[in-house]
């Protein structure tokens, strides 16, 4: 099965796999390869935003607890790179801002040949591809490591040593734990399946600092507000984002969050709420947002990184999902999580879902 969003992919994808497939079979027949029992040097990737890199984390906890001799490398955009640093589970982190994955453009980045060279120097006997793509197989078959495991959905499955079958009904976090599967039968089962952040101390302590700075005290109910979103398509109306923190803010303090590139999209909404607010927009890294969303009552936004950020933090999450993606797959997880859809939803639906 072939996950893609252009049509011409359709096309010339399984044509390359066709031809990929026959070169491979009489590979095969002369090198076999097999999985270590024991691998000393794993590498796990994902290129891909924030929300998909802490969907990898249960995945890494079990890899860690069957492999606890072994180096775990993770390989991560520069743009959730804060999602991991303090992951005890993880040995180092390599940076790669792959192109097709990055939101500015204009950002430069390693080469994808650059990175080739940079795998193989490492020598992995394992590579774990979480996301299921052609380019991130490439990489780990021609940076020559041993043995691969992954999902073939956009092509590139002659590639992997294992290939995984896919199966769309399950959650984004499932999805990652089943490749386990193929490198330790029995890891996954019964496992409960939940993000994790680590914040750093000196980010708990600029939160402190910040809430002080800003004139909120220990006793204060806080809420934190991310209106913004990856993608145009993802974003709730402006004047009803307003609406809820102008009513909200009677009642609590508000901050509200983004990142540099979503500073005029939250001074906009501030300026129409009326409201007396802090403006946290580009104030802050992903672990320090952790850090202050920790300490709030609920968080409210869009489907983006900073509402999976505070389900892993174990703050009640309020997540206004556009239908880009399917909420089954790709939502926030945890016993505290609302999910509201943005086609029908007022801000009403989300004040009624907000105890202060």
């Amino acid at each position: 099965m072939y996950v893609f969003k252009k049509k011409i992919y359709k096309v010339l994808v399984p044509l390359f796999d066709v031809v990929g497939y026959i070169l491979f079979w009489f590979r095969n027949l002369v090198k076999k390869e097999t999985k270590p029992a024991e691998p000393k040097n794993i590498l796990v990737i994902r290129l891909d935003h924030i929300g998909d890199v802490l969907f990898a984390t249960p995945a890494v906890k079990i890899l860690r607890e069957r492999f606890k001799g072994s180096k775990i490398t993770f390989l991560v955009g520069s743009w959730a790179k804060g999602v991991l640093e303090k992951n005890p589970n993880i040995n180092q982190i390599i940076v790669y801002d792959a192109p097709w994955f990055k939101r500015d453009k204009e950002q430069k980045s390693a080469g994808f040949w650059q990175m080739v060279k940079k795998v193989k120097e490492q020598n992995f006997d394992l590579g774990i591809d979480l996301r299921g793509d052609l380019r991130n197989i490439a990489l780990m078959y021609l940076g020559g490591v041993k043995y691969r495991v992954g999902y073939g959905i956009t092509g590139g499955g002659f590639l992997l040593s294992k290939v995984v079958k896919y199966d769309k009904a399950k959650h984004e976090i499932r999805h990652n734990i089943d490749i386990l599967e193929q490198v330790a039968p029995g890891v996954s089962h019964g496992r409960i399946a939940k993000p994790e952040f680590f914040t750093l101390k000196e980010d708990e302590n600029f939160a402190s600092e910040f809430l002080f700075e800003h004139g909120i005290i220990n006793g204060d109910a806080i809420i934190a507000i991310h209106p913004g979103a990856g993608s145009q398509v993802k974003l709730w109306d402006e004047n009803k984002f307003a609406e809820v923190i102008s009513s909200l803010s009677k009642k609590a303090k508000i901050i509200v969050f983004g990142n540099e590139k979503e500073k005029d999209l939250v001074r906009r909404i501030i300026a129409l709420s009326k409201a007396d607010c802090v403006n946290a927009a580009g104030k802050t890294t992903l672990g320090q947002m952790a850090a202050i969303i920790k300490k709030c009552k609920v968080f409210i936004g869009t489907d983006s990184g900073p509402a999976h950020i505070a389900s892993a933090v174990g703050t009640p999450v309020i997540s206004i999902f556009s239908g880009v993606n399917d909420p089954a797959q790709w939502g926030p997880v945890g016993d505290k999580v609302i999910i509201l859809n943005m086609e029908s939803t007022q801000p009403k639906d989300v004040l009624e879902c907000v105890s202060v």
